[in-house]
């Protein structure tokens, strides 16, 4: 083109699924609607330029329900796990299924992991969760173990770049939905707020808490939140 140098120049453009000439491609870009954030849905197959920095989560507050604090009989419960130790916070996050509720939420700093292992024993005494999963990253990986030797119904899940958009993404569309109750807990809705999303030149996304802020709690309830859509599938199986 006269006139412009032709190695600064450049076009954007966009093209979502939904237009797309195939059949199938559209169909599944409606699909999709159901089974993404909104967020996703607008970067990945709307085509749109989302802004990195915006919150992963909306509408965190409009989710805080009031809910039973004890265990009620006949109800099934989960649990996710994140551990810490020094900088950040182990975080046992406990959701009844039926409910779709947050009820309890242990944050625990500063403390030996076998200390932390007999209050989650004592947790799950008192809940009685039909499944925990618990991530295992790094040291979470001996603790699993441990967990098993209790006879307790543990899994194991590996945080990785492939593995986590999808569980944060669940939690999202959750939160959106309005799909899961959660706990007036200033951590977990602090963190819920602040958490950040980051496309790298890859391509892929990266989820994480701001600078000096941490993701435990986000961790935790998207683990007891995978549970419990597992859950709620069993429990419809039984019933």
């Amino acid at each position: 083109i006269a006139g412009i140098d032709a190695n600064s120049y450049c076009v954007s453009f966009t093209a979502p699924s939904a237009a797309n000439p195939m059949p199938s491609i559209r169909n599944a870009a409606e699909l999709a609607k159901q089974t993404v954030s909104d967020r996703t849905y607008r970067q990945e197959w709307l085509a749109e330029f989302v802004d990195d920095n915006a919150g992963v989560f909306k509408g965190v507050r409009e989710c805080i329900r009031d809910h039973a604090t004890e265990p009620e009989p006949y109800k099934t419960y989960v649990m996710g796990i994140d551990w810490g130790r020094v900088n950040d916070a182990t975080v046992y996050t406990i959701i009844c299924v039926e409910d779709a509720q947050v009820v309890c939420i242990e944050r625990i700093t500063q403390t030996s992991y076998a200390i932390q292992l007999e209050r989650l024993r004592r947790l799950c005494e008192l809940w009685k969760p039909y499944d925990i999963l618990a991530e295992a990253n790094s040291l979470g990986s001996p603790l699993v173990e441990a967990l098993q030797q209790f006879e307790l119904p543990v899994r194991a899940f590996q945080t990785t770049a492939t593995s986590k958009p999808p569980l944060i993404d669940a939690l999202a569309l959750a939160i959106e939905r309005r799909d899961i109750g959660l706990t007036d807990n200033h951590f977990l809705i602090s963190e819920l707020q602040a958490y950040q999303s980051e496309r790298l030149v890859s391509g892929t996304i990266r989820f994480s808490a701001p600078a000096n802020m941490h993701d435990d709690m986000v961790i935790s309830c998207s683990l007891a939140w995978k549970a419990a859509k597992l859950g709620s599938r069993l429990v419809l199986f039984e019933a």
